[in-house]
């Protein structure tokens, strides 16, 4: 995803991992997802979970959230860049 990042990929792990308390190695396969997908459209997201799903043992509705948990954090660091380009 060219997303995990507009923000640094290191402090969206970080946002990540502290919003849906999982270990080390599963918010690295859940950034692996989000980097090798397109997160816009209602298909993206649920093929997103599916990988989530796979890729980490945890149980759908557990991916479900962290999915709409990393899209928060995604988004919310587009908006701040939107909001302020240049960093100030």
């Amino acid at each position: 995803m060219e997303g995990c990042m507009t923000m640094n990929k290191e402090s969206v792990k970080k946002a990540i991992k502290e919003k849906v308390k999982l270990d080390d190695s599963k918010i690295d396969a859940i950034c692996d997802v989000l980097d090798n997908n397109f997160i816009i459209g209602k298909g993206n997201k649920e093929k997103i979970i599916s990988a989530i799903v796979s890729k980490t043992g945890i149980d759908e509705k557990t991916a479900d959230n962290v999915y709409n948990q990393a899209m928060s954090v995604i988004t919310g660091g587009i908006k701040d860049k939107l909001k302020n380009p240049f960093g100030k």
